[in-house]
């Protein structure tokens, strides 16, 4: 069977934006091979889709709904035929605009003079912000950064003075904050991890997961394996739609230019702005920032955490006494690939 259509491809296209004949020709192909492509009728139904998704992620380790030359190419020697070589696409990452940003640890410079206990609500609004900063770092629900003493402020700092004190649940002191800042130079505490690498992306992922407390083998497993979908399987930051080109990111993305960046990817400005304020960095700024490995370490293992991503944690499908990895989906996307992303992180959580 020739597929001359396809093979005359020249850039990645959307299997949507195939023309029917186009579409007609890769079903054929797909159900010759045994993927289920569904009626060779030309219109790329789910069926159609899923088969691709499975074609390729059989072929190339990704998960795009785009054919291209190189994919056409493996099409068919798959069935049969000199197509000249096939290498997989490897998705583009672009360097951060700025200098790596380095030691990301929060400095409690404003509460750090405090000099007698005092209760919370008597501090100003850059030390609540402040505080809110640090606790919310830690994982813990304070609701808005904006320096406002509130009912989820209040219920945060109690949180952490029974998990990690023991004191007065209605004052701050020195004591308190030297512990509240000892546990914060643990996080993003500018360790050097080795991203150069699949192996080395995937220790400092274990070492993040640990220190941020999701570190249970079956909540690592999980995370590693979002890791590689979301990634096409670099282990690398990667932007949305990273295949496509960043004037159609503009043309298509209506939260342009706050699109996903990272391990998971962060959307919309509002993100953006608030991972600016707990890490001290101008992400809204440089959206771009967001690709350096560092921060997009912290922001793929703090929003399973706390829920940023979907307002649904890890916590809420793997503890200690669940381990719902398919529904564990919903903390990044909804149900998309749910089961796939399960069967990752079943084979991962079987070799720890």
């Amino acid at each position: 069977m020739k597929i001359e259509k396809l093979l005359k491809l020249t850039e990645l296209t959307p299997i949507s934006q195939l023309k029917k004949d186009q579409v007609r020709e890769l079903q054929a192909a797909l159900n010759k091979l045994g993927f289920n492509a569904g009626p060779v009728d030309g219109a790329p139904g789910s069926k159609t889709r899923n088969a691709w998704l499975a074609f390729i992620a059989a072929a190339f380790g990704t998960n795009m709904i785009l054919i291209g030359p190189d994919a056409a190419r493996l099409l068919q020697k798959k069935l049969g035929g000199s197509t000249g070589p096939v290498d997989p696409p490897k998705p583009p990452v672009d360097p951060p605009k700025d200098p790596d940003p380095g030691d990301l640890t929060l400095k409690l410079k404003l509460l750090a003079k405090i000099r007698r206990d005092t209760p919370i609500g008597d501090l100003n609004r850059e030390q609540l912000r402040e505080l809110q900063t640090g606790l919310y770092r830690l994982g813990y629900p304070v609701g808005e950064l904006d320096g406002l003493i509130g009912t989820k402020t209040r219920t945060a700092w109690a949180e952490f003075e029974k998990d990690v004190y023991g004191g007065n649940k209605l004052l701050i002191g020195p004591v308190s904050v030297d512990i509240l800042q000892k546990k914060l130079d643990k996080v993003g505490s500018g360790r050097i991890h080795d991203f150069s690498t699949k192996e080395g992306t995937i220790e400092a992922i274990i070492w993040e997961c640990s220190v941020q407390k999701i570190g249970l083998k079956t909540q690592i497993a999980y995370v590693l394996a979002t890791v590689e979908w979301e990634t096409g399987r670099t282990f690398k930051p990667v932007k949305e739609a990273y295949w496509l080109s960043e004037e159609w990111r503009e043309e298509n993305l209506r939260y342009f230019p706050y699109y996903g960046r990272g391990f998971v990817q962060i959307t919309w400005e509002r993100n953006y702005q608030k991972y600016s304020e707990i890490l001290g960095i101008d992400l809204v700024a440089n959206p771009d920032l967001a690709m350096n490995e560092n921060i997009a370490l912290f922001i793929l293992v703090h929003g399973f955490k706390t829920g940023a991503f979907t307002g649904r944690k890890i916590t809420d499908y793997i503890d200690d006494t669940k381990t719902e990895f398919v529904d564990a989906r919903r903390c990044i996307n909804g149900t998309d690939h749910d089961e796939d992303i399960a069967k990752l992180a079943e084979n991962y959580l079987e070799a720890m």
